[in-house]
């Protein structure tokens, strides 16, 4: 009795019933398996060049922060300044002598009198 077996492309006619339902034991799964030295050796590269990735993460990371404290001293100084300089306003308007004349009085008046001379 032949038995058909799917997914296997043209690789189906190779593959024997036994070896599908075969479920390794916990001793064939824990089995290490060596390495080629040419894998071991890529492994190791690899290994290196993602810990200096993680390196330079992390330094533009502290770098970002200290940008962030910096930004926000400045934000905060700035503050200060808006608040000081709010204030000295404030109070030479409050000590200002009161102007009584209307502005737009004067705008017409100087008009008038450049009217008359002409």
């Amino acid at each position: 009795m032949k038995k058909t077996k799917y997914g296997f492309g043209k690789l189906a006619p190779n593959v024997r019933h036994e070896n599908l339902i075969h479920i390794p034991t916990p001793e064939e799964r824990s089995r290490l398996v060596p390495l080629p030295p040419a894998t071991q050796a890529e492994i190791q590269r690899l290994t290196q060049e993602l810990q200096a990735q993680r390196e330079e993460l992390n330094r533009r990371a502290q770098q970002d922060e200290e940008r962030h404290q910096m930004m926000q001293q400045m934000m905060e100084e700035q503050r200060r300044e808006m608040s000081a300089l709010k204030e000295m306003l404030a109070s030479s308007s409050r000590n200002a002598p009161i102007d009584e004349t209307n502005p737009h009085e004067d705008s017409t008046n100087s008009n008038n009198g450049d009217t008359d001379a002409n």
